[in-house]
């Protein structure tokens, strides 16, 4: 290669040893230089280099040679230098055995008799007792709230699907009162009227019939009269099985609808009542200020606006809303929410259907949990006017009422307090446990047997509708010294606050 190095190979392929054919091929291959990396290491090792400088000491010796020439004195001045004089330092190391010490210590003393006193104390213990009123069957608070839609004007329509609707009836029931009509495919205005009278009375109802459509559907308008109650108002329900009209039986022979349509073989034929036409959103409050079982912070606690949504369903935030109240519970929540009813799901035949109605009951509350109230409403729609919101008590709430008594036997006391049995004044169900007059202490102490050193102290509100006292007898005081008798409780007189005549409230100590 002359030296050079090589960067690439030439390869040439023919079929012709001349090289000089049309198939001549040619490829270039470049030659990639490679690359070696030696490592070389070593132990690192510290040199170390000695360095030692001596001189010799010579002594300095000077001549002075004076000469006389020309009649004159030669003078000569000589300088000699010298390094500054450094001082020299000498290291002295000394040495010596390190030797222990001994010193021996010699005591003695006169021989004399010990003398020990044994003293035996106990602790002072105060005695500490628990008074507990409770109900063995306690129940959370449940209130239902209902929104009465009157509705006074509602639509009545028809519909098929998959053909034409020809023939058959259908039937329209009343949730008040039970009765039910059956009304052909085709009724005209004042039949349909004559039939909607039976719900509410004779001429308590107009009609105005729509024009059949192409496909045999069609509506009607029912308006119900101002003279009509509010409260009677309910909305027309309808039978929700259909039929497809071959040999579908008669009204009267079962439970309808039986619309008759023709066209395809599956075709069905349809009843529908829009009895709202409501928007807005109302609020409720609840005032627990008063209520002497709240947990958190007394106050009045208000929900945010819950919709109402025109297809006459509540959104589905209402629990959430309610639930939202706060007076410091949590665990369980305040409140939770349970749908009651609401117009078409089939629930309301037979009751006193007003339009929808929710049980909001309140595991977080402890006891009668206060009525909520209509806060404030901005229903639209033409029956806003007539809507209303009410809320009532279905279950009241765990909570005492009236007073209990304590009792002491001094006589079982140790050592003996007082003669006999000792009974307090009344006690309020919830008395507070300061020194006030009526607290529970303000009663103990009226006792001969109970020392005036004695702290009372209420524990929360407890779900079972009472309390808890604990009552500590200071022992310091010669009266409440010893072993006190358990106090004796009597809960005879304590009621549900919702029911005077359940006495079933225990009360331990």
């Amino acid at each position: 290669d002359g030296g050079s190095t090589i960067e690439r190979f030439r390869v040439e392929v023919d079929t012709d040893p001349s090289m000089s054919s049309p198939a001549l091929s040619v490829r270039e291959a470049w030659a990639l230089p490679e690359t070696q990396i030696v490592a070389v290491d070593s132990g690192v090792r510290q040199e170390v280099q000695a360095v030692r400088a001596t001189v010799a000491v010579v002594n300095e010796r000077q001549r002075i040679t004076s000469t006389l020439s020309g009649g004159r004195d030669e003078v000569q001045t000589l300088t000699t230098s010298a390094d500054a004089a450094a001082p020299e330092v000498q290291t002295v190391t000394t040495w010596t055995q390190d030797i222990d010490e001994v010193q021996t210590l010699t005591t003695s003393g006169t021989d004399r008799k010990e003398i020990q006193s044994v003293r035996l104390t106990t602790p002072v213990v105060n005695e500490i007792q628990t008074v507990r009123l409770y109900h063995p069957s306690p129940v959370a608070a449940v209130q239902r709230v209902i929104v009465s839609d009157v509705a006074r004007t509602q639509v009545v329509s028809t519909s098929v699907t998959g053909g034409t609707l020809d023939g058959g009836f259908f039937r329209l029931s009343w949730a008040d009162n039970g009765v039910s009509v059956c009304v052909p495919f085709n009724a005209d205005a004042a039949t349909m009227r004559g039939l909607t009278d039976n719900f509410v009375g004779a001429g308590l109802t107009s009609v105005t019939a729509g024009a059949a459509a192409a496909d045999g559907s069609r509506s009607w308008t029912v308006t119900f009269a101002a003279s009509v109650a509010a409260s009677q108002v309910q909305p027309i329900i309808v039978n929700t099985t259909d039929c497809d009209g071959s040999g579908c039986p008669a009204c009267g022979g079962g439970a309808g609808p039986f619309l008759e349509c023709s066209g395809s073989p599956g075709c069905v034929g349809s009843v529908d009542v829009d009895a709202v036409s409501l928007g807005g959103t109302f609020t409720l409050s609840l005032d627990v200020s008063a209520h002497p079982m709240v947990t958190g912070t007394p106050g009045v606690y208000t929900t945010a606006p819950i919709s109402f949504a025109s297809s006459g369903d509540f959104t589905t935030d209402l629990a959430a809303k309610v639930a939202a109240f706060d007076p410091a519970c949590s665990a369980p929540p305040c409140a939770s929410v349970t749908p009651v009813w609401m117009p078409g799901d089939g629930t309301n035949s037979g009751t006193d259907f007003e339009s929808w109605a929710w049980d909001v009951s309140f595991p977080g509350l402890y006891g009668d949990v206060p009525l909520m109230a209509k806060a404030g409403t901005t229903f639209t729609g033409s029956d806003g006017a007539e809507t209303d919101v009410v809320v009532s008590t279905t279950v009241a709430g765990t909570q005492a009422a009236s007073t209990f008594l304590l009792s002491v036997n001094g006589t079982a006391s140790t050592p003996v307090a007082a003669s006999g049995y000792e009974t307090t004044p009344a006690i309020a169900w919830n008395a507070p446990a300061g020194t006030g007059i009526s607290s529970l202490h303000a009663r103990l102490v009226q006792l001969v047997g109970v020392d005036n050193a004695l702290v009372v102290t209420r524990g929360a509100p407890e779900r079972e509708g009472g309390f808890t006292w604990t009552v500590t007898f200071d022992s310091s005081k010669s009266a409440n010294q010893g072993n006190l008798a358990a106090m004796l409780c009597d809960a005879s007189s304590v009621a549900l606050s919702s029911n005077a005549s359940d006495h079933s409230f225990l009360c331990d100590v």
